[in-house]
């Protein structure tokens, strides 16, 4: 096959890098010494020109219309489009150009030339990793395509999901990325946790994935489960009217549709009580046995159950310092577990922040619940002093902030920072005073023998409601 090159810069002879013995390169260049240095280190080059590609004079020595191919790849785009509109004239059928101005594609088109954009490209390429780094995003169909590369994460609640059911009007899933398996999705293929779907689409299809696969824009908790469990412990100071109200608030605001109340008998059909305070949710009484804790397990792994929700364990719930059972539930539950102090509506959302995975994960939940309940959001990062962990690093401090900013960026919403010093009970304890719910990330679930979990001492003194993220 014959291929003519007009330009000698660096896109040729990259490409002359790849081509093999079956290609016959003849080379149009301006300089003399760039095509004398360029055939010293590619000899096999058929032929040279010395001159302006643009030039039919030039072309026409060159034979142009003896090569099958020609390639348009110098920096004018003037003389790209004057190369390729004299090659098509002269009846080649393949023609490629260089373009850097999207003004002229027009033009290129016209003759039937295959182009690249390279300044689109590159600002396409910039654009798409400021809105999210975490997408790989390459151009298709002359500029005109894209193929996205997104990796699926717990929180994007599509997991078990069909794969097919995924797509838009422009856009659509083509393959899956599972481990080291290449799959094409048919009908039964549904979405696992750590995939990496392959989408095609339109280049102005961008923000419609990004909405679809961006955690602001899927409902928690409905990525755990349909509905929500209201667990009232036997105790007689207990406020239920109270705790029902918040519970059926928080269901409506995040579009759970049934509630499971569990509870000892004798209080009557919970929705001829409480369905004056619901619309659309289905509600369900379970009565208290003696395990209560084992109850609240069993249910919220037969019933779909995507949050559960407790008042504040009393004193006589705590066997010692050390016993860590609200931080034990959370880990045992397929769900977040909600400790309720009827503090609705949450205006404002406190998010304690180490940059561990845990945290991560409950920033993005805040931030997808922050949404639905119209509430302000603020991460708090506490930085214990020097004589408890030795020398101070201020390095981890760095860390976390740079990646709340970037949760903000990613999910496009506003996040308070706030840095303290000191004990992170004592300062995050402190801080919930003035703020509606805590949402809190737990990454293990027991204390040592003289220091008790953070986790366990937040849940039981902070001034607001807590959500607990374990799973």
């Amino acid at each position: 096959m014959k291929v003519l090159v007009c330009g000698a810069g660096k896109i040729a002879r990259e490409l002359l890098k790849r081509l093999g013995e079956t290609w016959q390169v003849s080379v149009i260049e301006k300089s003399g010494e760039v095509l004398t240095a360029l055939t010293n280190i590619y000899p096999d080059i058929a032929q040279v020109w010395a001159g302006d590609a643009s030039s039919p004079v030039v072309l026409d020595e060159a034979d142009v219309e003896g090569h099958d191919y020609v390639l348009a790849l110098t920096n004018n785009d003037p003389v790209n489009l004057a190369v390729c509109r004299h090659a098509h004239a002269k009846g080649v059928d393949h023609l490629f150009a260089r373009v850097h101005d999207p003004q002229l594609q027009a033009d290129f088109q016209a003759l039937g030339v295959k182009t690249v954009m390279v300044n689109t490209m590159i600002a396409r390429t910039i654009y798409h990793y400021l809105q999210d780094p975490r997408l790989i995003v390459t151009p298709m169909g002359q500029g005109r395509g894209e193929i996205l590369e997104i990796d699926v994460t717990p929180q994007m609640g599509i997991t078990g999901k069909k794969v097919i059911t995924l797509g838009g009007a422009r856009w659509r899933p083509v393959a899956v990325m599972r481990q080291a398996d290449l799959l094409f999705p048919d009908l039964r293929t549904e979405v696992q946790d750590g995939d990496r779907l392959i989408i095609v689409g339109n280049f102005e299809s961008f923000e419609a994935i990004c909405n679809v696969f961006n955690v602001k824009d899927l409902d928690f908790p409905l990525n755990y489960g349909r509905g929500l469990l209201l667990a009232l412990p036997p105790k007689k100071d207990l406020d239920e009217e109270r705790l029902m109200a918040e519970s059926f608030q928080l269901a409506q605001n995040t579009s759970l549709r049934q509630i499971t109340v569990l509870g000892a008998a004798g209080k009557g059909d919970p929705q001829q009580r409480f369905g004056n305070l619901v619309q659309g949710i289905d509600i369900r009484f379970e009565t208290t046995g003696d395990n209560f804790i084992g109850q609240i397990k069993s249910v919220c792994a037969e019933h779909n159950i995507g949050m559960a929700v407790i008042p504040p364990f009393d004193p006589s719930f705590i066997k010692s310092l050390t016993k860590s059972e609200i931080i034990d539930l959370a880990h045992a539950l397929p769900c977040p577990l909600f400790v309720a102090r009827n503090c609705w509506p949450f205006e404002r959302i406190l998010v304690p922040f180490n940059a561990t995975f845990r945290a991560e994960q409950a920033l993005e939940i805040a931030i997808n619940l922050s949404h639905q309940v119209n509430g302000r959001l603020t991460a708090v990062i506490v930085q214990e002093p020097e004589f408890i962990h030795g020398a101070n690093d201020e390095s981890w401090v760095q860390q976390a902030t740079r990646k709340i900013r970037h949760l903000a960026h990613v999910h496009k919403v506003k996040i308070e920072e706030i840095c303290k010093q000191g004990n992170p009970v004592t300062e995050i304890a402190e801080l919930s005073k003035d703020f509606d719910l805590l949402v809190l990330g737990s990454t293990t679930k027991e204390g040592s023998l003289f220091s008790p979990h953070v986790g366990e001492l937040l849940a039981r003194k902070a001034a607001c409601s807590v959500m607990v993220i374990a799973s």
